[in-house]
């Protein structure tokens, strides 16, 4: 269930969670640019909201998780970027300007569904940060 901000902190304490990275933006679709999906009400800014000295919540996440190319089904893999600093106005594929965005603004990369067609290309093309040795999928 989507959840707001202002909802996660007690969330946050209830899960004995030290970070979270929500989702801020979610493409699923080839070529979209993730800001053109925005959420409805106000977006979240970039930056860290501390809950207390060993809980923090940063806000702006995006996930590119394609499921359809020019209109048809075309599962390929996700990729979530986080710690940004400002909306995505690229869609995906291609990946390279992406990961190139997500440096310029500090970002770092999590490979999500590292068992579907795209993600044995996001490795070496986007040059990941993390692996989930786990994930909803396995």
């Amino acid at each position: 269930m989507p959840r707001e901000i202002k909802d996660l902190p007690n969330i946050l304490l209830a899960e004995d969670l030290n970070v979270a990275l929500p989702l801020s933006y979610w493409v699923t679709k080839g070529n979209t640019p993730p800001a053109a999906g925005k959420k409805p009400g106000p977006q979240p800014k970039a930056e860290l909201i501390k809950v207390d000295d060993t809980h923090v919540i940063y806000p702006m996440n995006t996930e590119y998780e394609i499921f359809t190319m020019g209109g048809k089904r075309h599962t390929l893999g996700a990729v979530f970027v986080l710690n940004h600093k400002e909306p995505f106005k690229m869609g995906a594929p291609p990946v390279g300007s992406i990961a190139a965005e997500a440096r310029r603004q500090g970002a770092i990369l999590d490979l999500d569904k590292h068992n579907w067609p795209w993600s044995m290309m996001l490795v070496p093309t986007m040059g990941v940060d993390l692996f989930e040795l786990a994930n909803k999928h396995i």
